[in-house]
């Protein structure tokens, strides 16, 4: 009983001395994950692709279930690791922003998106968040890493 309470407060301690904007990440990434592994199985989730309502099977078949399972899976070990402070955890979200472009470049819809808004998605926010987790100094010391000179 006493290792579940030092896990807890351990817990507790690390989330408290996130930076700001990481306890969000972090709350995005452990609440969102487990929705977006189940969401998809739920007859009543609302599906849609690039703004059309799909059918359950459709959204599947289009690949955009397993998408969307996958990436819950990475949001939920990152959101765990970003709590237990490791340093691995920014390279798997960092990484986590390329997945469904990996998977759809896999399936073959890549062509059906807009080279546009691959750019935006991947280009932009990739940047803020390697400048986030892994320039930001406030981050660093947070996983335990020196600053950058």
């Amino acid at each position: 009983m006493k290792k579940i309470k030092d896990t807890f407060y351990s817990i507790a301690i690390n989330f408290k001395t996130m930076p700001f904007f990481l306890k969000y990440i972090t709350l995005g990434s452990i609440i969102g994950g487990p929705l977006f592994i189940i969401g998809p199985f739920l007859p009543s989730f609302y599906f849609a692709i690039n703004g059309q309502q799909v059918t359950q099977s459709e959204f599947w078949s289009a690949g955009a279930g397993p998408t969307m399972v996958i990436v819950g899976i990475v949001l939920l070990i990152c959101g765990i690791g970003f709590i237990y402070r490791k340093p691995w955890s920014r390279w798997i979200f960092c990484l986590g922003i390329l997945l469904p472009v990996i998977i759809d470049a896999i399936s073959g819809s890549i062509l059906e998106k807009t080279v546009a808004n691959y750019i935006y998605t991947i280009g932009v926010t990739a940047v803020i968040y390697i400048w986030y987790f892994f320039i930001k100094k406030s981050v660093r010391n947070y996983f335990g890493l020196k600053a950058l000179s």
